[in-house]
């Protein structure tokens, strides 16, 4: 999967810099992907991003939960897309849901913006 995402971001590379061209966009478009825990910032920091994708069709409500928590951090105007669940919190605005057909099957995809000021996040000296 992760060699997918990679050739998904290789031509968005080329036909995404066109596009974006084309509608005067002048900074640059960055995307990264991360293998690994999304509700571990340790492992990817996330919490500055502007748009934030969670393929959540398979995630529970605990993890579900988890996302909304770190998802706290995010600045308003953030826009958070998830499969088949939305972000369970209020400080989320669902903009748009539609089903769509995937590979797997039907799929409903959420587009949420925060609508809340960031939360700042507490460190706890010690903590892992």
């Amino acid at each position: 999967m992760q060699s997918i995402s990679l050739d998904v971001a290789e031509v968005f590379k080329i036909k995404g810099a066109e596009f974006f061209a084309q509608v005067g966009q002048k900074q640059r478009t960055r995307i990264d992907f991360t293998q690994g825990d999304m509700t571990d910032l340790s492992v990817k920091d996330w919490s500055d991003g502007d748009v934030i994708f969670a393929n959540s069709t398979c995630y529970d409500d605990t993890i579900m939960e988890q996302l909304a928590r770190k998802a706290a951090v995010l600045k308003k105007g953030t826009i958070f897309i998830t499969l088949t669940k939305k972000v369970p919190s209020k400080e989320f605005q669902v903009l748009e849901h539609q089903l769509y057909q995937m590979s797997w099957g039907g799929a409903t995809v959420f587009i949420s913006q925060k609508v809340t000021d960031p939360e700042i996040e507490e460190k706890v000296e010690g903590a892992a």
